[in-house]
């Protein structure tokens, strides 16, 4: 533990960040995007967290875009979410797969 940590290796202050109003009116309709090499595992991996993570009917549309040398894809997943949480969980599902290389 560095001497920045605080008790547990918990940053200080991070107690309450998990507590703040959100600035975000819910239900909203948000933007995800999501980046990785462009090859079928990539778009397999993404496709299985959102449709684990995501009703049907709250999922709007998942928008691709190739990288100018085509090497690398980005997805853009447009939902409707009720909460903070939901949010957190796609994206903390979508940053655990090894695929993904990056989450916005």
């Amino acid at each position: 533990m560095s001497a920045k940590d605080g008790k547990d290796g918990v940053l200080p202050g991070a107690e309450k960040a998990e507590t703040a109003p959100s600035l975000i009116d819910f239900p909203t309709r948000f933007p995800i995007k999501v980046m990785g090499r462009n090859r079928a595992a990539f778009r397999e991996a993404v496709e299985k967290v959102v449709t684990a993570r995501i009703a049907r009917d709250d999922l709007l549309e998942i928008r691709e875009k190739l990288s100018g040398n085509e090497r690398f894809l980005s997805l853009t997943i447009t939902a409707t979410f009720s909460e903070k949480a939901a949010i957190d969980r796609v994206y903390a599902a979508l940053t655990s797969e090894p695929e993904v290389m990056m989450a916005l």
